[in-house]
């Protein structure tokens, strides 16, 4: 029997009934998986600020490299081009910053800062020079140069560095550390190297006086 013939008999049509049936549940199917996911999977947004010389991917829980070592750049410069002037505007564009774990400690210490600087009338500026990303810590490094000027008009120069890490909550980025000191970037290599220096002077030391002990009669 030819197929235009059976598909025109009773059993042809309810073959053809049954199929259709069976093709639209997959259909269907297929519908509801693409929808879940389409939920389900966490929405990134792509963006190309002007202060970056390219996009950058922001998703609900994540952000990329570049887009997290401009964050740190930018709070560097506020947190480290402080006024007497200015004061207030940098606690407040501060605060939306930071992970609830550590608002409270952050803030106190940033308003004994404030306090400090206003009751001395000084003022901070801070020049950074470079940004480092260690990724077996997930931790940022700005380094550049603080100076630190006080009513007699002295400056103080010196070497410091803003340390990060970052989380990203409903697309927005958040501080889950922070910390500034004077001196280079302590990364990881940073501190092996400067143990290793340590232990080497340490060796010489012992060496020195076990040869001032061999020599005492």
């Amino acid at each position: 029997m030819h197929l235009k013939d059976f598909l025109a008999s009773w059993q042809g049509a309810r073959a053809e009934n049954r199929f259709q049936r069976a093709a639209n549940l997959g259909l269907l199917g297929v519908a509801l998986l693409l929808a879940i996911n389409a939920i389900a999977k966490d929405k990134t947004v792509v963006i190309a600020p002007p202060e970056l010389a390219k996009a950058v991917e922001v998703s609900r829980s994540s952000a990329n490299q570049d887009y997290l070592e401009a964050w740190s750049w930018s709070t560097s410069m506020l947190l480290g081009n402080i006024t007497p002037a200015n004061a207030d505007f940098v606690r407040k564009g501060l605060e939306p910053l930071l992970a609830p774990d550590i608002f409270h400690g952050v803030m106190k210490s940033v308003e004994n800062t404030i306090a400090e600087i206003k009751h001395n009338r000084i003022t901070a500026r801070f020049d950074p020079r470079k940004i480092i990303y260690e990724r077996e810590t997930s931790k940022y490094f700005v380094t550049g140069y603080r100076v630190v000027t006080g009513p007699s008009a002295d400056e103080k120069r010196e070497e410091a560095t803003y340390e990060y890490t970052w989380t990203v909550r409903n697309f927005r980025p958040q501080i889950t550390s922070v910390t500034n000191y004077e001196g280079a970037a302590q990364t990881s290599a940073e501190r092996e190297r400067r143990q290793q220096i340590q232990e080497r002077a340490q060796r010489i030391e012992d060496l020195k006086a076990r040869k001032n002990q061999e020599n005492k009669p």
